[in-house]
């Protein structure tokens, strides 16, 4: 195919955009939820809401996805996992999965 032809193809594709958000969480409400995970032990709750908070990231990137494996069942990937932040939490080095 001719660079013309990728050019003409690219041209033509239109991507159906999602519905613009009209509502988001407040920082009240997220602190709501996290010191109610925090309070029932749910310390990976707690953590996981921060993370998503604090560092605008979906909730998919924090904590993983079950994907159909295609074959008999299904594999859990894209979330964060401790090798990706560095020794002092400073830095978080993760390629968005989506």
């Amino acid at each position: 195919m001719t660079t013309a032809g990728v050019e003409g193809i690219h041209g033509e594709i239109r991507l159906k955009a999602p519905k613009a958000r009209n509502s988001a969480l407040t920082s009240e409400q997220i602190g709501a939820i996290i010191a109610a995970a925090d309070a029932a032990g749910d310390k990976s709750m707690a953590l996981g809401h921060s993370l998503q908070w604090w560092l605008t990231h979906r909730a998919a990137y924090v904590r993983g996805q079950w994907l159909s494996d295609g074959k008999s069942g299904h594999r859990w990937p894209d979330g964060q996992t401790w090798d990706m932040f560095s020794k002092d939490l400073t830095t978080l080095t993760k390629v968005p999965s989506m």
